[in-house]
């Protein structure tokens, strides 16, 4: 298309008026030319071609930060042709959390976009105002799947003549429909009860296993899917080996671009690291986020993240899902996610504008263990990324069934990968310069001192304790890279090294 016929294109224009977007990535037109083919069809009355009837079924998978709200949103409130004239029919989005509802309705206030919003807690009132906002024209209804259970609702929405339904983030279905969310089991049960007759999955990431199962809950097991490339060549897949996974976190936060994000497995680890980075970067400059935490203080951190420039966030996945923050610009992981696709799903956080942004996994020799022990496939899929043997990049597209192009960064690509502990490295030349001279405790005091004076030379904060040294020092002697001995003549037991090719190092931190 040349750029006359772009400019005048009306899906641009749409585009660029209704949600201030400059212009259309190729996928997004593809899928956004295919939902309007169909919708049209169905709002005309006019039989669809085979190939376009397809779409009326479909699942789309486009990567994080590839713009799939639009996908869905401008099609809804595009004008179109309809039968005799009448007004477009409406289109529903069901949501997993509250927190994308409320993100979705910050964005089409933001934009003045008509909606209704229908959710759990409501007041008659407020859901009598949402229906009437439907029958007097809003084209987007904002919905998770348990207040669409309510036959009395559904028996209101009936009238509407609902004529798309969205399933955002819909590998929450496969992946909390089985265990804590029956109510996706049954969403497909909702949208037959609605008579909808036009239906749309997307999420950024599947595996083949995943994908399988949205097909089972939300189409009867046939479903037209649109693959787009997973890959995301504007992130840059780095692996950091530590002993003390918690202070390696510290370090990478003072190299790294902000805003960054931590993400951590429990609720506690997460509060512990950013309780760790505001004593080293500030207070004001630190937040944490989990499921835990109340309506409104979720709201609040949102607030504040969103606006920073140069904050911090620690948080468990409870994070981020469909959370539209642009300028992330380091993701670190302090511990590994259950698969690989939730790992592209957390590291597509950043860089949502396209600008290069790091994503760092830290690992520990405790990870390597519990990888290899894994009954699941997928968490084994951790070991061969970690290991630098292969590009980073084509581990994690292999295991969503998917064939890497050029890597556009990783550090096994650029030649910097490192496969040791950097802090086991360090005590390790601190034992073998100091041979039998301190015990375990006099060595983990020494070693701490020595590295936290080296810290301060160069302006930091101190991080090291005793107590990390020793997490270390006994790491490295199960690893028999440090022994313990003691002389006939001793009571304590003492530190040796055995020595390396490290050599002339062997003094230096």
């Amino acid at each position: 298309m040349n750029q006359t016929a772009y400019a005048a294109d009306p899906v641009t224009i749409a585009a660029q008026k209704l949600f201030r977007v400059p212009y259309l990535y190729p996928w997004q037109r593809l899928v956004i030319a295919n939902i309007l083919d169909v919708l049209r069809c169905c709002e005309t009355g006019s039989a669809p071609e085979p190939e376009i009837e397809a779409w009326a079924k479909q699942i789309v998978l486009l990567p994080t930060g590839a713009g799939k709200s639009l996908c869905f949103l401008l099609p809804a409130v595009i004008d179109r042709c309809t039968a005799q004239g009448t007004p477009p029919r409406p289109t529903i989005i069901i949501y997993p959390l509250l927190a994308l509802m409320a993100d979705q309705q910050r964005r089409l206030s933001e934009l003045g976009i008509p909606y209704a919003l229908l959710r759990g807690g409501q007041t008659p009132q407020e859901r009598e105002e949402a229906l009437r906002s439907i029958e007097h024209g809003a084209r987007i209804i904002i919905a998770n799947p348990e207040v669409l259970e309510s036959p009395r609702l559904r028996k209101r929405l009936c009238r509407q003549r609902i004529i798309h339904a969205v399933i955002d983030e819909a590998h929450c279905a496969a992946e909390w429909g089985d265990t804590f969310r029956p109510s996706y089991l049954r969403v497909a049960d909702t949208i037959r009860a609605l008579n909808i007759p036009v239906v749309s999955a997307f999420t950024a990431t599947a595996s083949p296993p995943v994908l399988m199962r949205i097909q089972e809950i939300l189409f009867n097991g046939e479903a037209h899917i649109l693959h787009g490339d997973t890959d995301r060549p504007n992130i840059r897949y780095r692996v950091v080996h530590a002993c003390n996974k918690t202070n390696a976190v510290l370090e990478l936060t003072e190299q790294y671009k902000k805003p960054l994000l931590v993400f951590c497995r429990t609720r506690a680890r997460a509060e512990h690291m950013a309780h760790l980075c505001a004593a080293l970067h500030g207070a004001e400059r630190v937040r944490f986020y989990h499921a835990g935490l109340s309506k409104e203080e979720k709201k609040a951190a949102e607030r504040w993240f969103f606006e920073s420039t140069d904050g911090i966030m620690a948080a468990t996945c409870a994070y981020g899902l469909g959370v539209d923050k642009k300028d992330i610009r380091t993701v670190i992981h302090l511990d590994a996610p259950p698969a690989p696709e939730a790992y592209i799903q957390e590291a597509g956080r950043g860089g949502r504008d396209g600008s290069i942004t790091t994503a760092v996994l830290v690992w520990s020799p405790q990870d390597t263990e519990q990888a290899a022990a894994a009954d699941s496939k997928q968490q084994r899929v951790f070991s061969e990324y970690v290991s630098g043997g292969t590009c980073r990049r084509t581990v994690l597209l292999a295991a969503m069934g998917e064939t890497a192009g050029v890597c556009s960064g990783c550090d096994v690509c650029d030649g910097d990968a490192c496969s040791t502990a950097a802090d086991a490295q360090r005590v390790q030349r601190f034992i073998r310069a100091h041979q039998g001279q301190y015990t375990l405790t006099q060595a983990a005091q020494q070693a701490a001192r020595q590295l936290n004076a080296e810290r301060q030379k160069n302006g930091l904060i101190p991080i090291w304790n005793e107590p990390d040294i020793k997490e270390v020092i006994q790491r490295l002697c199960m690893e028999r890279r440090i022994a313990q001995k003691k002389a006939w003549y001793e009571k304590e037991l003492r530190l040796y090294a055995p020595s390396s090719s490290e050599g002339s190092s062997a003094g230096a931190f």
